[in-house]
């Protein structure tokens, strides 16, 4: 769970007219000059947890826009993978395939940030 903290800090800097994003490593402030500094060194701190936030928001994202396609992740009991519409679902299933929506797909093959993949 994310500290209210880190969303509070984030939400003073974006009322600075400033815009805050993820490079990650790196956090990017666009306008920067708007921010004061005593906000600057906070983000400077909780810098491991504010990334931590834009990661968890962007695969929210990703996986809302996977669902609303209908698109979904089909695995043969050799560990093939497929993408597949919903279109392609039925046979992808009567082959053989598990057929994984995008939110239990995360549960069952989480990617690291090596980009491996491993069962839990």
């Amino acid at each position: 769970m994310m500290s209210l903290d880190v969303l509070r800090l984030i939400a003073e800097i974006c009322r600075t007219a400033a815009m805050i994003y993820a490079d990650t490593p790196d956090i990017i402030i666009e306008r920067a000059s708007r921010v004061p500094p005593e906000l600057k060194a906070q983000l400077k701190e909780r810098k491991a947890e504010v990334l931590g936030y834009f990661e968890e928001q962007s695969f929210w994202r990703s996986r809302q826009r996977l669902e609303f396609a209908s698109v979904c992740l089909a695995i043969s009991p050799t560990g093939d993978l497929r993408i597949v519409t919903s279109e392609d679902m039925r046979q992808a299933a009567r082959n053989g395939f598990n057929i994984l929506a995008p939110c239990d797909a995360h549960y069952y093959v989480p990617a690291t940030r090596e980009g491996s993949a491993r069962k839990v």
